[in-house]
C-alpha cells in the first residue's frame, strides 16, 4: 500500500498518543511535517535501488547561459535530484560531460582555458542567496565551456530521488496534500514507519539518536537492505581483463588489464 502523507501524519499521531509537543513559534502542524520529513531523510540517507530514476525531462542548452537547470516535482517546484549519478550526451557521441569539483571549475573559469570541442566539465551548485530575505536557491548543474547556442535534449541524466519537503499546509486537517503519496517503496514501508515512530517518540523523551541507532541495527532495517539488494539477479559478468603477455594477449581484451570506467 503506498505511503501518502496522511498515513505518514497518523503514524506521527499514534507514537505521540496524540499531536507532538510544540511551542511558540512551532505550530503542531509545522511540528508534524517536520518530524515526517527528518524520518525520510534518515530513510533516504541510504542509496536504496529503488530511489534511483532515469529523467525523462533531458535538460537543455541556453546560449550564453552557463547554468542548465535540473528537473523538478511538479507539485513542490522543489529539484528531485537527491543525489546524481551520472550525466550523458543525448544524441551526441562527440560530448563528454566530466564532473569537477566546485574550485576546479572555478579555476577552468578564471583562467579561461580552451577546451577540446565536445568537452564539457559540470559541477553542482547552488545561486548565493541573502539571508533574512531570499531563501535557498535548488540545487543546479554549472557548465564550462558556457555554451554558444539554444539547443534542446542535450543531456540525459541519471539520479537517486530525494525525499520531498513536507510542508505543514500538506498536514492540516482536511488539506489537499494529504492525499499524495510519498516515493518510498513498498520494501522499505515498515522501516519508514519505524523511522517515524522514532522521531516522534524521540523527540518527546530526548532520545532520538538512540532509537534510530536501535533500528538501524535490528532486522526491520536488515530485511529492507536485502529485499533492496535482490531487485535484480545481478548486473552481469565484468569484462574479461588480460595481461599484454599473457597467451591471450591476441583476442584484445583491455591488454593494460584494466576494466574501463563505465
Amino acid at each position: 500500500m503506498p505511503i501518502t502523507v496522511q498515513r505518514a501524519k497518523a503514524a506521527v499521531l499514534l507514537a505521540c498518543g496524540g499531536d507532538p509537543s510544540s511551542a511558540t513559534g512551532l505550530t503542531v502542524d509545522e511540528r508534524i511535517a517536520e518530524i515526517i520529513n527528518s524520518a525520510g531523510q534518515q530513510l533516504f540517507h541510504h542509496n536504496w535501488t529503488w530511489r534511483e530514476r532515469s529523467s525523462d525531462l533531458t535538460l537543455d542548452f541556453t546560449a550564453d547561459q552557463k547554468h542548465v537547470t535540473l528537473p523538478a516535482d511538479s507539485t513542490l517546484s522543489e529539484v528531485l535530484s537527491g543525489t546524481i549519478i551520472k550525466v550523458f550526451a543525448i544524441n551526441n557521441n562527440f560530448r563528454e560531460f566530466i564532473f569537477v569539483s566546485p574550485e576546479k571549475f572555478a579555476e577552468f573559469e578564471a583562467r579561461n582555458l580552451n577546451i577540446t570541442e565536445g568537452l564539457f566539465y559540470i559541477t553542482a551548485t547552488r545561486e548565493d542567496a541573502s539571508f533574512g530575505t531570499d531563501t535557498m536557491k535548488d540545487l543546479r548543474l554549472e557548465v564550462y565551456p558556457t555554451p554558444s547556442s539554444t539547443e534542446s535534449n542535450v543531456i540525459g541524466i541519471k539520479y537517486r530521488r530525494n525525499f520531498p519537503t513536507v510542508r505543514s499546509t500538506d498536514v492540516a486537517t482536511s488539506a489537499s496534500g494529504l492525499a499524495f503519496e510519498l516515493p518510498v517503496d513498498e520494501s522499505a514501508t515498515a522501516l519508514f514507519l519505524e523511522y517515524i515512530r522514532a522521531f516522534a517518540e524521540g523527540g518527546e523523551n530526548g532520545d532520538t539518536n538512540q532509537r534510530v541507532a536501535v533500528i538501524e541495527a535490528g532486522p526491520i532495517y536488515d530485511q529492507a537492505l536485502r529485499r533492496d539488494g535482490t531487485t535484480v539477479p545481478n548486473y552481469g559478468p565484468l569484462p574479461l581483463a588480460v595481461r599484454g603477455r599473457s597467451s591471450y594477449q591476441n583476442l584484445q581484451f583491455f591488454p593494460n588489464g584494466n576494466i574501463p570506467n563505465p
